[in-house]
């Protein structure tokens, strides 16, 4: 097990499965565990780390570590991997090489380049050939000979190479967007076939898994959403594939479950089982023949990242590390800045390897206009488990700046506390000072995406207080709303090149929410007097019913959205509105422990809070209901989808409009749950009408 690298010296790591801890670990998160190969008499273990290093170490039968050297690139090493022999190990890299460490004579020379991040790297034995598979950020597959400077060939990917997996003859490369690419590798390198992502979300992880005999006949893919997809190649039927949930809590809160990314996946040699390791510090042991779970290991302090078998399955390795790159609060609407750091300790000076008894924050600077010190406490609690506890450096803490803050934090903790069966951890205690982390901590994330910090002309020095840089970190994970970044893409002064570069990551139209409107309106635009409705439609509110509590995918239930005058407007006897959730968009109400009722402060929030694990899992269709403002929100929105408007051949006495809109825009569809001729109920005429936004239009 590795996991020291992220404690400081001194701190007893937290060990709850009694595994063995390496000697010397890396000095910072491990990105890759790989065994030697069965053919070597000893077993050795290679790791390559965001320390910028590969180390390796003779593994012992008794379970101990022998450190047998390292080597470094000129940044974070991604993947590695062994020759068939084991007499070399390949290493690649954030500073676009691979690298072969060639154990014998111990030199680490350069065997490969990259325009980009080199993601993967796998080595392929074939019976003509021996070369060097490498997949990168900059959307190409490389083959090497590894005596050659340039690539025997290259294959050109329809997006980033975001992991890939290699059993001869067979090789699998996942792609940004979800796609999957399968290749042969007999004879020479081709391209099989492409296969549909069977997930909803970006993928994480693969593994190619073999027959009875060896052959290699399908792959296992992990997505971040806490889910793993078992895919044959060539089924023999479509229901042999099969997906299923992990790397969840166990418990519900309001029937929502904590959702974690799955990191990586490892097939045992002998066995065919096959273990996943999660953001939720756990690893798993499963077998897809029979469609079991074997056994979950106790609950780590912090993410398992990635794992192995050794040749003969007989050990498993597992490493543990912090993830940086998370970046939630930096495109929450009203968010100016922010900064990770540390605070809570007696330590003058900490650093990340002299950390002493602080704790690992962040600091968040916001307009009060904009947002809220609740908001922020809320978007807390809903982002991490405040209910396990943890050693210092990664406690659950809220750091207050004045009394106001204080109570603030205590009475949200007793909110929450409530929600939960399991007693909350968190500290709330006074910041004394907040000391920044070094700068290749700060933007962890955004600092990945080369291109874009050298066309925005940002210098690490910059990252700390640029606005843009904490937005730009918050959207390239895949947090906010595309509308709210094409608002503010002109005010940072991006250019066409860098906007379609950020849209790419989960903002795409298939990944962003879909709103759809729904309303009556008169012959003068009229939709309300006083809070009520001017008419009394009993069909017409049987089909807006109808209509908003359907959902298309079993299991799952719609969400209604409105702003506060709606609500109110809605008889008391009748709130919340059954069988949906209702949201709530105002700047004065107070949330609620209602499991059915959401309070957010604007249509952003309401995208953000839709967009994340439990709801983006939970939640089918999103029906906006109004009022005034809230349905000229929508319409203005890049998230706007269609619109569902009743229209009423009769004008009445209105004080609340349906807002100006661009019908050209959209254009007029049927739907076969809208009927389609016109109504006629109590000499009252009426009738349905569907509109979809154009796919070229944009707001």
């Amino acid at each position: 097990m590795f996991g020291g690298s992220t404690f400081p010296p001194g701190t007893n790591i937290p060990n709850p499965n009694k595994d063995f801890e390496v000697v010397a670990p890396p000095d910072d998160t491990v990105s890759c565990i790989r065994f030697s190969p069965g053919c070597l008499p000893q077993t050795f273990l290679i790791a390559g780390s965001w320390a910028n290093d590969v180390r390796c170490w003779e593994i012992q039968q008794n379970g101990t570590s022998v450190p047998k050297d390292q080597k470094m690139h000129q940044g974070p090493v991604l993947d590695a991997c062994w020759s068939d022999d084991g007499t070399k190990v390949f290493t690649a890299s954030c500073d676009k090489t691979v690298k072969c460490w060639d154990l014998g004579s111990n030199q680490h020379v350069q065997v490969a380049q990259h325009e980009a991040p080199v993601k993967s790297c796998h080595w392929i034995k074939a019976p003509n050939y021996t070369c060097l598979m490498t997949g990168s950020w900059d959307k190409t597959i490389k083959f090497w000979d590894t005596k050659s400077p340039s690539p025997i060939l290259t294959i050109n990917l329809p997006e980033r190479c975001y992991c890939a997996d290699v059993r001869y003859p067979m090789g699998v490369v996942s792609t940004a967007g979800r796609g999957i690419i399968v290749y042969q590798l007999d004879t020479q390198p081709r391209e099989y076939k492409k296969i549909e992502s069977p997930l909803k979300y970006q993928h994480r992880s693969v593994s190619i898994f073999s027959d009875k005999k060896g052959d290699p006949i399908g792959f296992a893919i992990g997505s971040v959403e806490g889910r793993v997809a078992i895919q044959y190649v060539s089924p023999q039927n479509p229901k042999d594939n099969f997906t299923f949930k992990c790397h969840r809590s166990n418990e519900t809160v309001n029937g929502y479950q904590d959702i974690y990314a799955v990191n990586d996946i490892a097939f045992h040699p002998v066995h065919g089982t096959l273990a996943t390791v999660g953001s939720d510090g756990k690893f798993s042991f499963w077998d897809k023949d029979a469609r079991t779970k074997l056994k979950t290991s106790e609950q780590l302090d912090q993410p398992v990242v990635c794992c192995g078998f050794n040749a003969n399955g007989q050990i498993f390795a597992y490493a543990v590390g912090y993830d940086w790159s998370k970046a939630l609060f930096g495109s929450a609407p009203g968010i100016l800045t922010t900064r990770v750091g540390y605070a809570g300790g007696s330590l003058a000076g900490p650093t990340y390897h002299q950390l002493g008894d602080h704790t690992e924050t962040v600091d968040v600077e916001y307009d009060p206009n904009q947002t809220t010190y609740e908001v922020l406490l809320d978007m807390f609690w809903k982002n991490h488990d405040p209910t396990k506890a943890s050693s210092r450096q990664y406690m659950s803490a809220i750091f207050y700046r004045d009394e106001e803050q204080k109570k603030a934090a205590e009475d949200s903790l007793k909110k929450e506390q409530k929600k939960r069966v399991k007693r909350i951890a968190t500290s709330i205690v006074p910041l004394i000072e907040f000391t920044d982390a070094e700068l290749y901590h700060q933007k962890y994330l955004l600092q990945r995406h080369t291109w874009l910090l050298n066309t925005l002309d940002l210098d690490p020095a910059d990252l700390i207080g640029s606005r843009a840089a904490a937005r730009l970190n918050g959207y390239v994970n895949g947090y906010g709303c595309l509308s709210t970044f094409q608002d503010e893409a002109s005010r940072f002064g991006l250019n066409d090149a860098q906007i379609q570069y950020v849209q790419r990551f989960d903002m795409s139209s298939s990944a962003r929410p879909k709103l759809l409107v729904i309303g009556a309106i008169s012959q003068n635009k009229g939709i309300g007097k006083n809070g009520t409705l001017p008419w009394t439609l009993k069909k017409e509110m049987a089909y807006f019913a109808r209509m908003t509590k359907t959902a298309t995918e079993p299991g799952k239930r719609n969400a209604v959205i409105m702003g506060r005058n709606t609500w109110l407007g809605i008889p008391e006897k009748n709130r919340p509105l059954k069988d949906r959730l209702n949201i709530i968009i105002s700047t004065t109400m107070e949330s609620t422990d209602d499991p059915d009722v959401r309070v957010c402060r604007s249509l952003e929030d309401v995208l953000d809070l839709v967009s994340r694990p439990p709801l983006s899992d939970a939640l089918d269709r999103l029906w906006v209901i109004g009022g005034e403002q809230v349905y000229e929100a929508t319409l203005q929105s890049a998230c706007c989808h269609r619109v569902y408007l009743t229209r009423i051949f009769k004008e009445y006495d209105c004080d609340r409009f349906f807002p100006d809109w661009d019908p050209s825009a959209f254009d007029l569809i049927g739907d076969q749950d809208v009927p389609e001729d016109v109504q006629d109920e109590g000499g009252i005429l009426y009738k349905y009408e569907v509109y979809q936004k154009k796919s070229n239009s944009s707001s």
